[in-house]
């Protein structure tokens, strides 16, 4: 009888799971490949330094670039691996977690059958038992479905990292015109030169001026908000326009004039934020320019785009979702000619914050920094602006 009034919470241990992974389980033997590439991508990168050292011409440069886009497709997948499995390990512990939660609440129960002895089966006994039995299995119930929203997140950040697959593949057939060129040097390489390009965030192409002037490089590759990267020429961004600012220049003050809450913006002019938690937001926002881009970062030691705008606003007492795509559902959407400070521009794949004046202030692949308003970002889809509500 007293098995009985707790074998619902021993159902839910068996079906929750230990969080133990076996020794040989996909993430191992994902780890240990992971390691394995990426220590015969290195070994291949220096006998081709060592081949490159006597060997010059369009040979050479055809064989250095196929090494070039050979490195990136063992970066790409090594990042991967190690994103899936910091995914997985991260889900294994909440599970972990949530078990031995389970387990202690069984014996719990345990000891309170015991002190009742043989009494426990009396009438009276079981009148005392079983409120506690429903007690612990509520309490179980809302352990695993505590942990199951938990796991949903986990969910959806590896959704995320297929979602980029797709997006990068499809990146990859629009971005091969131009053959990158070789990452190794050697003795008749040219000197690089530097030619004036505009690189817009996230290699969106530009519908206008872009900030962001760079200097022509080696190749690496492009880096999503989700992490992934697709073969690219690199640019190595600096900020020319605007400068950096910092929170002392870009100032808010009390509305006077009915137009809502001023913010100067860094070329010198005045936008007027709907309320003050969009200003705080927005001054937060232009306060982090030059801040590097940081793939899954969420903090001033560097951001991706959906983790920037989180920490934008957090500083103005509002939490949004972590992922950029998902950030549309805390707001009402607004029309290009509705937009105010504050408002988010959402693409499948990106986010960034209108701060007025037909400007943006975002990160994804080069540092924090302001550009024009566009709805074009790569070949991503264009989910509309949003207002924080």
């Amino acid at each position: 009888m007293i098995n009985l009034l707790i074998a619902p919470l021993h159902t839910l241990v068996d079906a929750l799971g230990t969080g133990v992974l076996p020794p040989d389980s996909p993430v191992s033997r994902l780890r240990t490949t992971a390691s394995t590439l990426a220590e015969a991508e290195k070994n291949s990168a220096a006998a081709t330094t060592t081949v490159l050292a006597s060997w010059s011409g369009d040979g050479a440069r055809s064989m250095s670039s196929q090494v070039t886009a050979t490195h990136d497709a063992a970066t790409e997948f090594t990042t991967d691996a190690d994103a899936i499995i910091t995914i997985v390990d991260d889900a294994a512990g909440k599970i972990a977690t949530a078990a031995r939660q389970l387990d202690t609440l069984v014996d719990s129960f345990g000891r309170t059958a015991a002190t009742l002895g043989s009494n426990a089966l009396t009438v009276p006994g079981l009148a005392l038992l079983v409120p506690v039995a429903i007690d612990h299995v509520s309490r179980g119930v809302q352990i695993v479905e505590k942990t199951r929203t938990q796991l949903e997140s986990d969910s959806a950040r590896l959704r995320s990292l297929t979602r980029t697959t797709t997006t990068n593949t499809r990146t990859a057939a629009t971005t091969t015109t131009n053959t990158p060129k070789a990452t190794i040097s050697t003795a008749t390489t040219p000197p690089a030169t530097t030619p004036t390009a505009t690189t817009p965030i996230r290699n969106t192409p530009a519908i206008t001026t872009t900030p962001f002037s760079t200097t022509r490089t080696t190749p690496a590759s492009t880096t999503t908000d989700t992490g992934r990267r697709t073969t690219s020429t690199t640019d190595t961004p600096t900020i020319t326009t605007p400068t950096i600012t910092t929170a002392a220049n870009t100032r808010t003050t009390t509305d006077t004039t009915g137009r809502g809450i001023p913010v100067t913006l860094p070329d010198g002019s005045i936008a007027y934020a709907p309320n003050q938690r969009a200003a705080t937001a927005v001054t937060a926002a232009l306060s982090r320019q030059g801040t590097p881009y940081v793939w899954g970062g969420t903090g001033t030691g560097g951001f991706d785009c959906s983790g920037f705008t989180q920490w934008a606003y957090r500083q103005a007492g509002v939490e949004l979702p972590r992922l950029a795509q998902d950030q549309d559902t805390v707001g009402r959407q607004v029309s290009q000619s509705e937009l105010q400070p504050g408002d988010l521009a959402v693409w499948s794949g990106h986010v960034a914050m209108y701060i007025g004046n037909g400007q943006l202030v975002e990160t994804g692949g080069a540092p924090v920094g302001v550009t024009a308003l566009r709805t074009t970002n790569a070949d991503q889809t264009f989910e509309g602006f949003y207002r924080v509500t």
